[in-house]
């Protein structure tokens, strides 16, 4: 009976493991490795869930204008690190980068945005990830002055 138990267990998980894990994967959407830099005036920034949303008019070199979707970390996330809605303001021009999508559509997982009195919003996850390789480094540092 425990055997059919456990055989039943990993069944589950080969059959509907990757349907969670392709909701959530990043690398199915976006491009990891690379990043795209575009100005435009914001249009609409909401905080919702699943994903935070927002929209950016930018005028290409040529003159023609495209609606960019930036898609950020969801709510929860991002009020945890002090963002609201009122984060990005409708008719601000800002430079946002980030991750482009594989598809080639105007769409970008935010990285960071800089407005135009030069203020940085970086995406909190990459601020925590930056935080924690600081205190590895003064660790290593320390570790290194006591030997």
């Amino acid at each position: 009976m425990k055997t059919r138990i456990i055989g039943l267990l990993f069944v589950s998980i080969a059959l509907f493991g990757g349907v969670s894990s392709a909701h959530h994967s990043f690398f199915a959407v976006y491009d990891g490795q690379n990043t795209v830099t575009v100005k435009g005036t914001v249009t609409q920034f909401r905080m919702v869930n699943p994903h935070a949303m927002m929209l950016l008019d930018v005028t290409d070199t040529d003159g023609s204008e495209q609606s960019w979707t930036v898609e950020f970390d969801g709510r929860l996330h991002l009020s945890r690190a002090g963002w609201s809605r009122d984060t990005f303001k409708i008719g601000e021009v800002l430079e946002v980068t980030g991750n482009p999508a594989h598809s080639g559509s105007d769409m970008m997982f935010f990285n960071q945005s800089v407005d135009a009195n030069g203020a940085v919003i970086r995406r909190p996850r990459l601020e925590l990830e930056d935080s924690i390789e600081e205190q590895r480094r003064q660790r290593r540092a320390q570790r290194d002055a006591q030997n």
